[in-house]
């Protein structure tokens, strides 16, 4: 296999200082939205309604939340539940 020049390789498979990683969990009533913010060793639950703006903004916050604490997101990591519909 070739590699290809443009897309860089990363040195480290994640990056925890750099990386925000957050997984969602959704319902038709209500969304649940964790997140690994860098910076803080604990790991934060936020309750949402189901609404893209509100997890855009959310995610707004969370990277001032680690520049406050010295950090700089430089990459997004989302994953979510697949649910009964299995979309």
């Amino acid at each position: 296999m070739t590699r290809n020049a443009r897309i860089p390789v990363p040195i480290t498979a994640l990056d925890q200082d750099s990386t925000l990683v957050v997984v969602l969990e959704l319902s038709a009533k209500s969304w649940l939205l964790g997140a690994r913010i860098p910076g803080l060793s604990r790991l934060s639950r936020y309750p949402l309604k189901p609404s893209v703006d509100d997890v855009c903004d959310l995610l707004g916050k969370m990277k001032e939340r680690a520049a406050a604490q010295g950090k700089t997101v430089t990459r997004v990591i989302v994953a979510y539940e697949a649910g009964r519909g299995s979309f």
